[in-house]
């Protein structure tokens, strides 16, 4: 093993040790029994309990109690959905906290995952490089993306960015993949129900494919986008 090798050995190390405290500390998180930690959940909670009283996610912000939701529901809509399953209620606040905490952290580790795909996929990356870009992904997360919908954008932008990239792939295998385009616009269309500012997948791969005259796939990619907002629309 020369002296480059061990550098990237212990800079694996480091990540991995870095990435496992990370963990241990997300895990705990989940029961800890201070209520927001850090001052970013009360907003996302309060939404959630009005979901599960059956109130509606949007309300007039002019009237009382003056709620404003700053988020597409995508994210509010998975967090009660999963709360419905544990049976907990509007008044089960310690559980709704748990519930949310835990839905942000299993996003945040399939974004590692996406990560790791697509470092080895698309761009070779070795291995253990692609593990520690993933390690230092993951610990390099913000505090909001313990318990906010960013958890769930970020893991949707990057699915619709791995599955345009495949198809790319394809193409240049000479094989006409319509399945990863569609499954690109799918989840850029989830993403921008997640948080607005998502609109910047489509517009960025749309200007990607008229630079390079992929009008096909333009219109394709267009139409499955299109489509899919006007289902969530519904």
């Amino acid at each position: 093993m020369n002296g480059m090798e061990k550098i990237n050995r212990m800079l694996w190390i480091v990540a991995a040790l870095a990435f496992l405290a990370c963990l241990i500390f997300r895990i705990a998180v989940l029961w800890y029994p201070t209520q927001d930690v850090g001052g970013v959940e009360g907003n996302i909670i309060y939404f959630i309990q009005r979901l599960l009283n059956h109130q509606t996610l949007y309300a007039d912000p002019e009237q009382a109690p003056y709620p404003i939701a700053q988020y597409m529901p995508a994210y509010y809509l998975l967090v009660t959905g999963v709360a419905r399953m544990a049976q907990a209620g509007p008044d089960d606040l310690t559980t709704l906290f748990t519930i949310n905490r835990a839905v942000s952290l299993l996003c945040n580790l399939g974004m590692l995952l996406v990560v790791y795909r697509m470092a080895r996929r698309f761009f070779s990356v070795p291995r253990q490089t692609a593990q520690l870009l993933s390690f230092t992904v993951f610990v390099s997360l913000d505090i909001t993306s313990f318990g906010r919908p960013d958890s769930l954008y970020h893991l949707l932008f990057l699915l619709s960015l791995n599955f345009f990239m495949q198809a790319l792939r394809n193409q240049a295998n000479a094989v006409n993949d319509s399945r990863n385009i569609f499954a690109a616009a799918f989840f850029a269309a989830t993403a921008i129900f997640t948080k607005q500012t998502a609109f910047v997948l489509p517009v960025s791969l749309a200007v990607w494919m008229v630079m390079n005259r992929q009008y096909r796939k333009l219109v394709f990619f267009s139409a499955c986008y299109g489509v899919l907002l006007a289902v969530y629309l519904l």
